[in-house]
């Protein structure tokens, strides 16, 4: 299915910009949307006020499930809504909104075209740096230098509660096994005592700072 929609310009949006009935959706992996500069984009993040639905989520939603997204992010009926690209198909997105009713036109240029004026706003996600994704993790383990890469050595952990059985059935290679329950303690899910931390993570070869 071909869906052709009319560009918009960066500068036209900007000048959009507290419009009421104006929604921008960003299509782009979540990663970039978050803050992380994928492409070595000068700026990483998002249009402030911008809703993220990244176009690679599409095809694990059902169409139930997608127009409860949308409808969850009051993109209805008469809204002008304007989408930012990336390299993955929004086709399915861009014929949803059009069933409900939205005019739908397309960042010209995308992401690089709003960020080419220094003056434009970008919004990100708080310490996003914390929140890392597939490939800069698989660069990380190759040895390379990602963008907020460790600086010093670093340990890898797979992470469950009580799950045991899941770690042994695969794991990313060189992963720890870490059990939640060796730093909270069931019985009231409280963080357990500063000792209690230090042996847990003495025994996974981690040495606490004094």
């Amino acid at each position: 299915m071909t869906i052709v929609t009319e560009p918009i310009s960066a500068a036209q949006l900007d000048g959009l910009a507290g419009e009421d009935a104006v929604r921008v959706v960003d299509t782009r992996p979540l990663a970039a949307f978050n803050g992380w500069r994928l492409d070595s984009e000068a700026r990483g993040g998002h249009i402030p006020g911008a809703i993220a639905i990244p176009a690679d989520w599409l095809p694990r939603l059902e169409d139930a499930d997608l127009q409860e997204l949308l409808r969850s992010h009051d993109l209805h009926a008469g809204s002008l809504v304007v989408l930012v690209q990336g390299e993955a198909d929004s086709t399915a997105l861009t014929a949803a909104l059009e069933g409900l009713g939205a005019h739908v036109r397309v960042l010209d240029g995308g992401w690089p075209a709003w960020i080419a004026d220094p003056e434009r706003p970008v919004d990100a996600l708080p310490l996003h740096e914390q929140l890392v994704f597939p490939d800069w993790l698989q660069a990380v383990l190759d040895g390379d230098r990602p963008e907020a890469a460790p600086a010093g050595p670093h340990l890898l952990f797979h992470v469950n509660f009580g799950v045991p059985e899941e770690y042994a059935d695969g794991h990313l290679p060189g992963a720890i096994y870490l059990d939640t329950n060796w730093l909270e303690d069931p019985a009231d899910w409280n963080r357990r005592s500063p000792e209690e931390l230090d042996l847990a993570l003495r025994r996974l070869g981690i040495t606490t700072a004094t």
